[in-house]
Formats: C-alpha cells, structure tokens, sequence
C-alpha cells in the first residue's frame, strides 16, 4: 500500500486564549508531520506537532502527537479492524514560571476522541483500544475503550479548548476511563444514520473535587440530495 507524509506549518494568532488558568494573547506557530498509509492487513496514522511563539508575555513551548494502527481481517466474520491508540498533549509544568507549554493544536479534530466533547489535546495522555466491525456494506459498529491522563499535574484537564476548573495541581494524574460505542448506518445513499453513546468513569482524585461520572448519547442523521 502507499505511504504518504505531508509537511505542514501554522501561525494562529488568537486576541486571547485561555490556557492554564490564564487569558492572554495567544500568537502560536506549529509545525508538523503526518505519516499515513496501509501495508498489507496492517494501516496506520501518525503525527507529531511542535510548537512556539508567545503567550502574553510567556513563550510557548509545547508539542503532540499521535500513533493510531490498526490491522484489518477481510476474511473473518464482520470483518473486523482491531486497532490501538496512543495521543500526547503537553501540559505546563509550571503555571507560575516564562514558558506556557500548553499544547494547543490550531485545528483540532473534535472527532479524534469522541462526540461527548470531553477530552481535548491539551496536556493529554491517552491509550485506546479500538475496534470496527462491519456487518454489512451499509452497517459499521465502532467501539472504543481508553484511559486519560494529565500530562502535567500542575495544568489543567482540559474538555475541548476549556480548563475545567477545580483540576489542576495535586499528585494524581489520572483523570478516568471511558467506553464509547457508534453505529454508522446507511439505509440508502441519500441517509446516514449515526447513533452514538458513551460512558465517563472519572478518577477519584477528580471525583473528590466534584467531578462526576458522565453518560452521553447522540443521534446524527445525514440527508444527502
């Protein structure tokens, strides 16, 4: 199968950006590489970010990165892919020093997670485990389980752009579990059905902040004319 590595940068220059507890001027330049392709049974995704550039008075300091794979069985029942998952956010390890080094991609992937919103690429650690089933041509079943944690316990979790209050600092930088299932079906090529639901276990050092267990479902349809 082909490979393909695209080569990217980016300056976003935002008025202002909240990122470990602080609101400032955000002028932030990424540069990156995707590496992408499928070599027999086995596909696989990955990219890594760096980032510079200021935040208020601070330089930004940050990086990420990703490493999806997967292996494909055509010829097993439903056709399965199991794959595994690895995502990087960096955190900032000093909320009081010169160097924001929060990670904060430009154009972030809402879909990357999940569709609960509750995760973002900010100071993120996060293994996954994957698995797509197809039970017909109209009908695929993806399921996912993973585990979440801070990469620095002094910064925040964040849940898209936000830091969720009440998170930062303390020991423990595990911020919980979760399980996510979706169907993607496809009655006719004009409609895409897409029920989703998904399951938040939160930590205990969270929990004893008063974060709570979370339960999400959703139901996308898609019309096409």
């Amino acid at each position: 199968g082909a490979t393909v590595l695209d080569i990217y940068a980016y300056e976003l220059d935002r008025d202002t950006a909240t990122l470990g507890g602080a609101t400032q001027n955000d002028d932030r330049v990424s540069v990156g590489a995707r590496l992408s392709g499928r070599k027999g049974a086995m596909d696989f995704d990955s990219e890594l970010m760096i980032q510079s550039g200021a935040f208020g008075d601070a330089d930004i300091r940050a990086f990420g990165g990703t490493i999806d794979l997967g292996w494909r069985f055509p010829d097993a029942p439903y056709a399965p892919r199991l794959g595994g998952r690895f995502t990087y956010g960096s955190g900032d390890a000093d909320l009081g020093d010169d160097t924001q080094g929060t990670f904060a991609p430009p154009f972030a992937n809402s879909q990357w997670f999940g569709q609960n919103g509750l995760a973002s690429f900010s100071n993120t650690i996060e293994t996954a485990a994957l698995l797509a089933l197809t039970a017909s041509e109209h009908v695929t079943l993806n399921l996912k389980v993973s585990s979440v944690w801070r990469s620095e316990t002094a910064d925040f979790a964040y849940a898209g752009s936000n830091a969720l209050a009440g998170t930062s600092g303390g020991e423990d930088s595990y911020v919980g579990r979760a399980a996510a299932i979706s169907l993607a079906w496809r009655p006719n090529d004009n409609v895409l059905i897409n029920p989703y639901v998904s399951y938040v276990d939160v930590g205990d050092d969270l929990t004893s902040r008063g974060a709570h267990d979370v339960t999400y479902t959703h139901l996308g349809v898609t019309l096409r004319f």
